[in-house]
Order: C-alpha cells, then structure tokens, then sequence
C-alpha cells in the first residue's frame, strides 16, 4: 500500500499541526529577529474577526519584546521565518490567563480542530 503524501510537508503549516498534535516543542525565528525563539505551540488557526493564520504558543525562551518569559505569545504565522519541531514533548495544557476565541482552529493541544488539510489521521495521536 502507498503512503499518501501531505501537500503541506516541510511547510510551517505542517510543521505547526505535527507539532501540536504530537505535543512537540518547536524552536523558531520570527520577522527580522536573529534569535531562536523555544516555544511549546499550542492553539493555530484564525482568530476570530481576523483573517491571518495566527499561533498561540507558550514561549519558554529566546527573545521577546512583549515582557518576561515564560510566558505566553501570540504569533503571526507568516512571520515565522523558521521552524524545527524538537524531540522534547511538553506536558499538554496550560493556565491561560487570557482566552481566544477562534473562527477557524487547524491544530489545537485542547480545543476541537479542523486538521491541517492532509489525509486523516496524518497528524493525529489518539
């Protein structure tokens, strides 16, 4: 039997639905910033009212201009320049303070999701 192949392979897109749905913590550089970022992605789709892919991720550490880490952070997919999913696993599920409210959830640690758009079950864990 042939495997079916992603369309989205090797893209952030891909990268970010294995991630989370695998519980993998990712290292990424974001806009025009040099350094790596360690995050533990959590929630990606589009907010609500908005039309760009965003990702909501726990930022352990690397840079960041919007106060103290750990911390959580909201990014602009397109402006995730790279990613590496890492071999290291975090837990699920964390108190958030704030909570989003999503028109469309591709990938998500707690929420229901729509997948990523490539064969069933690609990404899934359960």
């Amino acid at each position: 039997m042939q495997s079916m192949k992603c369309e989205y392979e090797g893209s952030i897109h891909h990268k970010l639905c294995y991630a989370i749905n695998k519980r993998l913590k990712a290292k990424v550089t974001y806009k025009k910033d040099k350094d790596v970022r360690i995050i533990e992605p959590h929630d990606y789709g589009v907010l609500e009212g908005e039309a760009i892919r965003k990702l909501l991720a726990y930022q352990l550490k690397g840079n960041s201009r919007s106060g103290g880490l750990p911390d959580w952070r909201e990014f602009a997919v397109a402006g995730i320049r790279r990613m590496t999913v890492l071999r290291e696993r975090f837990q699920g599920t964390r108190l958030a303070l704030k909570h989003h409210k999503w028109d469309r959830v591709f990938a998500s640690v707690s929420l229901p999701s729509e997948g990523c758009g490539c064969h069933e079950g690609a990404h899934r864990t359960g």
